[in-house]
């Protein structure tokens, strides 16, 4: 056989996994739930249309992006079939979210219908005001997912085909960090970044600090329609390198979610664990979930749950993946989506060993960044603390503001996007308990905006409000009167 022969697969049990004829074979294995280790994500895009003003030279969506966004009502219904569904997050994408003129009310009406999270996947433009940022939030969007594609001013504004972009972009990711919005980044691996990969991972570490919540990478992007369609085209086994330090670059600044999408196992065999493709889609509850949830390719719910996200995702990649006779041998056969069609004539690289069933095989760290993500952490200071809060510091006597913020809001503050704070049940507060406690969060990387955002208070009046008086005072570089 050829290295390129494409030929049909059986499962385990000797049925045939495609209908196809040998020559145009794209696998579309669905595993059964037995072999699934995580219930199935509950995020979903809600994709609102492609205008965008950028021209990165990767995109697929060129021809489209001057066309109109989907009206306003068309995407009210949509959630409104999600939320049916049992949709818990929901994430609006593009072309650019931002520029439609409606979505501060999209995102209201969101939340106003129940959802957890809302989020969106910006390239940061017009995220660069503090005053539109702001206008997003007061109507509840939680995160942003930006996307990242150039190390340097320079190697940005040459992708997206945009002069100014990595510095309007730069300023949007300081204004997500600055109210605390969950930051996320998505990275398209080009011609022009494939072999700088450690560079621009050591990049955004310097701009969002510890404050990088998850990592995309997307080797593959292999269009017809791309503006540069050059630039797209490069094997990922010829940066593996590059994509390894820069995996081990987030790895060693603790980022708690890292991911390499759409790329077969065999271009990264060190990496496997971060490989998500087709079919993890929708155990993976950081990804986008098209395939898994759409409404516009396939009835959503003429379809029982249990086996709706498996078939979805079948049918997508049949039309853009194949596995040619080498993939056999590897270990991943029945995991991996395989290669895109138009990258065959690259090769593959099998891994021999036991076939692995379980599309998460190699994805079993725990889930905890997202369920800190979705579920507040809540502190109750008579309870998990003491009845008898002292002074400002240790050498104050037992039980200090300082053990309060070095013990318990820290370690919360950063693993949760929301903290309740339960004040009630003590014997009182001294203003520098609170003053040490709360009001030095802001020396420890926390704006008095990110803290109004993310901090819930319960308890006596007056404790909150000398709280939030110290915060004011801390984020302004000066120490409160009463401390």
């Amino acid at each position: 056989m050829t290295t390129n022969m494409l030929i049909p697969v059986k499962s385990v049990d000797g049925t045939l996994l495609s209908n196809e004829t040998p020559s145009d074979l794209a696998i579309s294995f669905l595993p059964s739930r037995q072999h699934c280790l995580w219930e199935q994500a509950r995020r979903a895009v809600v994709h609102m249309g492609w205008r965008c003003s950028y021209r990165c030279v990767f995109c697929y969506g060129q021809h489209s992006r001057q066309e109109k966004f989907c009206d306003y009502e068309d995407l009210l219904a949509e959630l409104q079939r999600l939320k049916a569904y049992g949709i818990l997050d929901v994430e609006f994408s593009g072309g650019e979210p931002t520029e439609y003129g409606q979505l501060a009310a999209l995102i209201r009406a969101a939340k106003s219908m129940g959802f957890r999270r809302a989020a969106i996947i910006s390239n940061g433009m017009r995220l660069s005001s503090k005053t539109y940022f702001k206008a997003l939030l007061k109507a509840g969007l939680d995160e942003v997912l930006f996307s990242v594609h150039g190390y340097s001013e320079e190697s940005h504004d040459t992708i997206t085909g945009i002069k100014g972009s990595w510095v309007n972009l730069v300023k949007a990711i300081q204004n997500a960090i600055y109210y605390g919005c969950y930051l996320r980044v998505n990275t398209t691996v080009c011609r022009f970044n494939a072999e700088h990969l450690e560079e621009h991972a050591k990049v955004l570490t310097d701009i969002c600090g510890n404050k990088l919540r998850a990592m995309n990478w997307l080797p593959l992007n292999y269009w017809d329609d791309a503006v540069d369609s050059q630039a797209v085209d490069i094997a990922p086994y010829k940066y593996e390198e590059h994509m390894i330090k820069a995996v081990h670059h987030m790895e060693s600044h603790g980022v708690p979610w890292l991911a390499i999408r759409y790329a077969p196992f065999c271009a990264f065999p060190s990496l496997s664990k971060y490989i998500v493709g087709q079919y993890q889609h929708i155990y993976d509850p950081f990804d986008w979930n098209r395939e898994a949830y759409t409404t516009q390719d396939y009835p959503l719910l003429d379809y029982p749950y249990g086996n709706f996200a498996y078939e979805a995702c079948g049918k997508s990649r049949k039309h853009l993946y194949v596995k040619p006779a080498a993939c056999l041998n590897c270990k991943y056969l029945y995991a991996c989506d395989g290669v895109e069609k138009q990258l065959v004539h690259h090769g593959v690289c099998p891994i021999k060993g036991e076939y692995i069933l379980d599309v998460m095989a190699e994805r079993k760290q725990d889930n905890s960044a997202y369920e800190a993500l979705v579920t507040p952490k809540t502190i109750t200071v008579a309870q998990d603390f003491t009845k008898y809060p002292g002074g400002r510091t240790p050498d104050d006597g037992p039980s200090s503001g300082e053990e309060l913020r070095e013990k318990f809001l820290l370690p919360a503050l950063r693993t949760h996007d929301k903290v309740n704070v339960d004040l009630n049940g003590t014997m009182g507060y001294a203003a520098s308990f609170l003053d040490e406690a709360f009001g030095k969060l802001v020396y420890k990387g926390f704006s008095g905006q990110e803290l109004r955002r993310r901090l819930h208070l319960v308890g006596p009046d007056w404790a909150i409000a000398d709280i939030w008086d110290s915060v004011r005072a801390r984020d302004n570089g000066v120490r409160p009167y009463y401390s």
